[in-house]
């Protein structure tokens, strides 16, 4: 009886912090910016860059949501972004969709 005393309380002592740590966030607009890095685009390194990219990504994102299609969404890229390849504009865009776009469009909960 004294050993399972001793091992609930071991077990309690370990399960506490781990209780009361509260979750993680999920930061969308992290999560765009650090997967279009690993992707190989690099959308620059001063706050005023990474803003821009929030930025434009959103607006693909926008013109997605409005039933226009990736490729249109890439073409709206191709101004905001002249000289760079198709191929990085169409993973721009693809990395929007997986990070940004179904949090953007997520349905509002209310609080109450």
């Amino acid at each position: 009886m004294k050993s399972t005393r001793l091992g609930l309380a071991v077990v309690a002592t370990v399960a506490l912090p781990l209780l009361s740590t509260p979750p993680a966030v999920a930061d969308p607009a992290t999560d765009f910016l650090t997967n279009l890095r690993a992707s190989g685009f690099d959308p620059g390194t001063t706050p005023y860059d990474e803003a821009m990219a929030l930025v434009h990504a959103s607006t693909a994102c926008n013109i997605m949501h409005y039933d226009y299609t990736p490729t249109q969404a890439r073409d709206y890229l191709r101004n905001q972004y002249p000289g760079v390849a198709l191929v990085q504009l169409s993973t721009f865009v693809n990395v929007a969709q997986q990070t940004l776009c179904n949090a953007q469009y997520a349905p509002v909960k209310p609080d109450w």
